[in-house]
């Protein structure tokens, strides 16, 4: 229990995560002890790879030698209970979606979202690349290996 709170988050993260098996081949987690949250290990890019998920959004990292280079991907949410259900105040008024649960929009905004990013991206790229230029870092998840990068790891 988190300061003698339930943990929403982490249940609707626990029950999405058991059925959604085609990403288990990518990425396990851990729940946070103190926090209502989840610190995400991706089976690939031998640890250079991290992600945080909670109540507000899921963010994945990519770390070289305890540096983080970049945030590959992030994704943020400001969930509000409206007379209408659950939605973002980050969607325009127009395009704003109401759910019925704050789990259906955690599973809408986040648990999909991240999905995507891992079958659409990860599992397609073969090299994860580290940049360095005057101080600025980044990675890059490419398709085929390059040229420029400090260093890289596979990925396949």
């Amino acid at each position: 229990m988190v300061c003698g709170q339930d943990r929403p988050f982490t249940r609707a993260f626990s029950g999405w995560f058991a059925v959604t098996v085609d990403i288990h081949d990518m990425m396990a987690f851990e729940i946070c002890e103190h926090r209502d949250a989840v610190e995400i290990s991706f089976l690939v890019g031998g640890g250079t790879l991290h992600g945080y998920a909670y109540a507000a959004g899921i963010s994945i990292s990519a770390s070289w030698m305890n540096e983080v280079y970049d945030r590959l991907w992030d994704d943020d949410l400001v969930p509000v209970h409206e007379p209408y259900g659950w939605c973002c105040t980050l969607c325009s008024q127009a395009e704003r979606a109401h759910f019925p649960t704050i789990e259906d929009l955690w599973a809408d905004h986040l648990f999909a979202p991240l999905h995507e990013w891992v079958n659409g991206h990860l599992r397609q790229a073969v090299v994860l690349e580290f940049y360095s230029n005057g101080g600025a870092t980044w990675a890059l998840l490419k398709q085929a290996k390059s040229a420029g990068h400090i260093t890289s790891v596979d990925l396949k």
